[in-house]
């Protein structure tokens, strides 16, 4: 149950909803825009049916394409000061589910391989067109350097 403070914010918050969809929406185009010409990444698809809130901004590597892998272009970003985080650990590799079941890695090798070459950009409303390009031009350096 929520208190009535807590439903005050909350309708508060979804009055802004809808501009802060917008304002992720913007910076993932943005991103899309920018990386759609590297053919060592694979940028997000939303299917013409759908919407996407965008509160992730998921990258795929294709790592055959670059001389890196996902952990290292993580750290390039890093170097460059952008932060970039994993995200969808695959279930089986959580401990729960090592321990109640048995799983080790291996058993999945399809979902283990999407792991491994996924990560997560910075994506939030407040983002300045700044804050924006040195994102783009941070993985784009990264990018640059690292393909085969």
């Amino acid at each position: 149950n929520l208190t009535d403070l807590q439903s005050a914010i909350g309708i508060a918050q979804l009055a802004k909803c809808d501009e802060m969809n917008g304002a992720r929406k913007h910076i993932a185009q943005c991103y899309n825009k920018a990386f759609a010409k590297f053919n060592a990444l694979e940028i997000p698809v939303v299917l013409p049916d759908c919407q996407s809130s965008w509160h992730l901004y998921v990258l795929r590597l294709y790592e055959d394409r670059l001389r890196i892998g996902r952990d290292r272009f993580i750290e390039e970003l890093e170097q460059r000061g952008v932060s970039a985080s994993v995200h969808f650990i695959p279930l089986h590799l959580q401990p729960y589910y090592r321990n109640q079941f048995g799983y080790k890695p291996g058993d999945l090798p399809q979902a283990e391989r999407e792991y491994a070459r996924c990560l997560s950009l910075p994506i939030y409303p407040s983002m300045s067109d700044e804050e924006i390009e040195y994102v783009i031009h941070a993985v784009s350096d990264v990018v640059q350097h690292w393909t085969k």
